[in-house]
Order: structure tokens, then sequence, then C-alpha cells
């Protein structure tokens, strides 16, 4: 049973905290969400793909999954496959243990049959439900929670869920005004502007949706109080994200019955270049709704046609079924409107009791993590997150019931001079020491490992189905993995080692393994210490 090192990402009082990163790393992640703006509008280019093969060669798994995900955003654009990118986020994400990163995958694959209205699976509820409940639970680095949010609230988006999306970047707002030390707060502007842009487009959509469903009085309220984004704001826009937001809000001041802001040919020619064709389909859409309101249903339908060419069903799903709503009613008979008021009334109803049901499914999920973590606290070292002795006896006892004869190894380990690391750090750097130590044995361990910590600097591992030989490499590469470390990160002249002691044989003979295990550590410290002691090494 391998415990997760997700504690450092918590503080004492459960709010999130920044795990340690080198000056490179900090530099690494600031470079990742300059890709992922860059994805908005292009490929990201070989210096993205250059610290991608440096964040995997250098453990920088949450630069990497960052970059998997830009590579994911573009190609989702470009309407390529998503496959190979979202299983690069997936591994990157679960190999660095940051509850937001998972949360960000799983909200991603929540995502995706979100794009596809006639999808009924409940799965990928279930995977926004899982994702947002991780997140509300104050797990994860506070770097990472922000864009995190903003995965949930597209999931939400797709699904016609603009309540519970709205929600979300409300949040995104919250976990943005987490102080980040610099250069990491060079992380946040990114996500500020993805939020802007993203509410307005948010409110279209929704807007179109009540549109469309014959709420005319809810969608003009609606439009009329859509997001206003400053001129600081739009100034800090990359130029083309400006322009884009333009040709939305186009669309909504058109809905508002507000006048023209700009001429259509105008607003038109600057979406052209945008990388969604579909924000000169707001903009079109817009001039059909102003032909509406003139009672000019020949111009009315041909925008609404024109629009219908550059939008698709993947993103603002609304907008488009509002244009079809257009172009059908124009030249609809009686029976024919009255039938689209009847169907789109019943989509109306259908949506409001989708959302009832997520919002539930919400709760529920919310309900289950809470319940799971006061679960995993009875089990888990406050300080370093592996398993904590009472985790541990039970495991144990497990070891002593078995009637099979699998092989299982015992390694003590022991922090060499923890108490001078102690008395000239101080406790605070200790601590990280222990946390950091604890995460090493952890990522050499596999799930049917037990990884825990004794008390003080004292650790140990049941390897259960292991070989004596591979028992003692194992034991090996633990003890220079510690070694190798880069440690002066931590505190400058900080050295860390550790010894080991190993015992190999029976399950049902764990108490004397134990006991000859420690004996072998004794031995190694005895030897020099930062080495590893077993019989017949």
């Amino acid at each position: 049973m391998a415990i997760r090192d997700d504690v450092p990402l918590m503080g004492p009082s459960g709010m999130p905290v920044v795990p340690d990163r080198t000056p490179e790393h900090a530099r690494a992640a600031v470079a990742a969400y300059a890709a992922l703006e860059q994805a908005q509008s292009g490929p990201v280019g070989p210096r993205a793909r250059a610290l991608l093969g440096e964040a995997a060669a250098r453990g920088w798994h949450d630069v990497a999954c960052l970059l998997h995900y830009a590579d994911y955003a573009h190609l989702q654009l470009a309407g390529a496959d998503l496959g190979a990118s979202l299983r690069g986020m997936t591994h990157e994400a679960e190999r660095s243990r940051d509850d937001a990163l998972v949360a960000l995958v799983t909200a991603t694959r929540g995502e995706l049959p979100g794009r596809d209205l006639r999808d009924t699976s409940d799965a990928p509820d279930a995977e926004l439900a899982v994702a947002v409940a991780l997140l509300d639970d104050g797990r994860g680095s506070s770097v990472h929670r922000p864009v995190a949010y903003v995965a949930c609230a597209l999931g939400y988006g797709l699904r016609g869920l603009w309540e519970l999306e709205e929600e979300m970047y409300a949040r995104a707002d919250e976990a943005l005004a987490v102080q980040l030390p610099p250069p990491l707060d060079l992380t946040q502007p990114f996500t500020r502007r993805v939020v802007a842009v993203n509410r307005v487009e948010a409110h279209a959509a929704w807007t179109c949706g009540l549109l469309e469903a014959g709420l005319l009085d809810d969608a003009r309220r609606r439009a009329s109080h859509r997001p206003r984004l400053s001129s600081e704001v739009v100034a800090d826009l990359p130029p083309q994200w400006a322009r884009d937001v333009v040709a939305v809000t186009f669309l909504l001041s058109a809905i508002a019955g507000e006048p023209e802001p700009a001429p259509l040919a105008e607003v038109v020619a600057d979406a052209e270049s945008a990388a969604w064709p579909g924000y000169v389909g707001c903009a079109l859409l817009g001039g059909a709704v102003r032909a509406l309101d003139l009672d000019d249903q020949a111009l009315a339908g041909d925008l609404a046609e024109q629009a219908l060419k550059r939008l698709g069903d993947d993103y603002l799903p609304t907008v488009r079924l509002l244009a079809l709503n257009v172009a059908a009613r124009v030249t609809a008979s009686a029976a024919t409107s009255r039938y689209l008021e009847d169907l789109t009334a019943l989509r109306w109803t259908a949506r409001l009791r989708m959302l009832g049901a997520a919002r539930a499914r919400l709760d529920a999920e919310r309900i289950r993590l809470d319940h799971e973590r006061l679960t995993e606290r009875a089990y888990l070292d406050e300080l370093t997150g592996v398993a904590n002795r009472h985790a541990y006896a039970r495991h144990l006892g497990r070891l002593r019931r078995s009637r099979d004869d699998q092989g299982v190894a015992v390694l003590m380990i022991d922090v060499d001079h923890f108490k001078s690391v102690n008395d000239r750090f101080g406790h605070h750097v200790g601590d990280d020491v222990l946390r950091r130590v604890a995460a090493l044995l952890t990522e050499r361990s596999r799930p049917s490992d037990l990884v825990a910590r004794l008390g003080g600097d004292e650790f140990v591992l049941v390897l259960d189905g292991v070989h004596r030989d591979d028992a003692h490499r194992r034991g090996k590469e633990l003890v220079r993995a510690v070694l190798d470390e880069r440690w002066s990160d931590l505190a400058g002249g900080l050295r860390v080692t550790v010894s080991a002691g190993l015992a190999c044989g029976g399950a049902p003979d764990v108490d004397e393994l134990l006991s000859e295990a420690d004996r072998r550590l004794y031995e190694a410290k005895s030897q020099g210490r930062a080495r590893l002691a077993a019989a017949d090494a």
C-alpha cells in the first residue's frame, strides 16, 4: 500500500501552498504557461517542445503536464486527434502527485464528450464532479489550481450548464488571489486573461440558449448584464483575443437591443484572423439578430446561413443552434414554427433537469471525498503523507495472517545525523527533509508496497512479492537517490544521506524480518552510514 505524498502541497491549516522548486523549475513553469497562451492562437513551437524534453529529463512533471495541455489546446482548435496529448497529460499529472493537475486532467477527460450534444453517457459528468470536489477540498499546488478550475468551467459550459461554469470562474478568481512568490506569480496573468475572455463567451452561450428557448426578456437581461472588460484588461489581452471579444460582444449587444458598437463588416474583417472561425460566425449572427429586430427577414436569413458556415458544435454550440433557429424561422410555416418552439422549450427543461442532476452529483462527490479524506487522515502521517503507525500495524497484521509463502522484504531506513540538520538549519528545514525523503521513497515504490514513517526520522518499506536480489538492488537505489538529491535548494550547504537495513523472507515471518532489518540498519550506521546493510549482500 503506497501512500501518495501530496502533503507537501498543503499547509498545516489545510490550505494549499507552493511546493519547493528550484529557480530553473519555476522559470520552466512560467514558460509552460506562456506556451499554453500561445497554443490558443497556433502551434506551441520548437522552444516549447525542447522544454518538454528537458522537463521529462529533469522530472518536472507539472511542467511536462502543462506543455502536453498546450499541445492539446492547439490540436483541439485544429480539429486533430487529441489522444496522445491527453495520455501525456495524464501520465505526467499522475507522476506529479499534484491534485490540482490531476483535477485538470480529470476535467479535460470529462470535457471531451461534452462537445457532442447527443452524448448521453454519465461518465464524463462524474469526471467533472470528481475534479471539482478535488479542487474544492483545497488540495494541490496554488500555482495550478486556477487553470484546473478553468478546465472544469469549460466542461460545464459545453454541457450548457452555465450556472456551474460561472461558479468555476468565480473559484478560479479566488484561487488567483493567492500571492505567489516570483517568478511563479508570472503564471497568473495568463489565467486571468483566459477567465476574462471565457466569461464573456460563456454569457454569449447562455444568452443564445435563452433566446433560442424563446425567453426573450431573460436573454436581453443576460446580454445587458454581460461582463464588460475594462480598457486596462483589454489592453493586456493578446491583440487577436481583443478582436475576438469584440465579435462576441457584437452578438451580445445585438441581443440586448443596444446600438451597433461598430460596423458589421469591420468586426467580421477583424475576426477573420482568429484561430476559431466561430468568432466570425458570432458577428454574423449578431447582424442576423439586428436584421430580425428591423423585420428584414431576407437579410436575417442570409446572415444566419453565412454564420452557420463558420460555426461548429464543438465550442459555444448554442450560438450555432441559435443561428439554425433564425435560419429555420425565416422560411418556416406556422406549424413548423410552433414545432420549433415546443422542441426548444423541451430542450430547455431538459437542461434545467441536467443542471439539478449535476449539482446533486457534485454534492455527492464532495461528501464521498470528505469521507475518504477522513479515512485517509486516520492512516497517514500528517507531516510526510506516507503511512503512519496505524496503517503500518494493519499491514503487518495482514502479512502475519498470510498463508502463502510469498516473498517479503523489509527495509528499515534512518536519516543520518538528522539532529544536526535540525540544530544547524532549523526544524522547518528538518521537516522539509523528512517530506522529501518520504517523496523519494514513495516515487520508487509500487502500489502494493508499504511506505511508512515510524516516528522521528525513521521510515520503513515493506515490499511484497519481491525476490531477494531485486530487494537488494532497490535498497541500494534508494540510498543512492537520497545521496544524489539536490538538497542545497532547501538550504545552502545542506547534505542528507540515509542508512538502511534489509531483511528478506516469507510473509508470516514478518516480525523476525523487522528485527533483522533493524539490526542491519545499525550495522550500516556502524560501518559509516550512507549505505545499505543486508544478509548475504
